[in-house]
């Protein structure tokens, strides 16, 4: 598990922002995007959040429910 800030870290990082520039000087540039993933969630002794991407597809009634992380995000202008 890694921590909500790490996980949200690495998801923007993995966005490419702006396309590199073709030969005609054309480019493609990212102004929004939204991401809604399930996810394991557990809070730490010291009380920061932990998630995990689910870690199998079969779930039984004694795994506790999966969360949703919801993001919305705009580039300034």
């Amino acid at each position: 598990m890694t921590t909500l800030d790490d996980l949200l870290v690495d998801l923007l990082a993995s966005l490419a922002i702006v396309s590199p520039h073709a030969e005609d000087g054309t480019c493609v540039a990212v102004t929004s995007a939204g991401l809604a993933l399930p996810v394991e969630a557990r809070l730490a002794a010291d009380g920061r959040c932990l998630v995990t991407p689910p870690r199998g597809r079969t779930t039984t009634g004694f795994d506790p429910p999966l969360g949703r992380l919801v993001l919305e995000i705009e580039r300034a202008p």
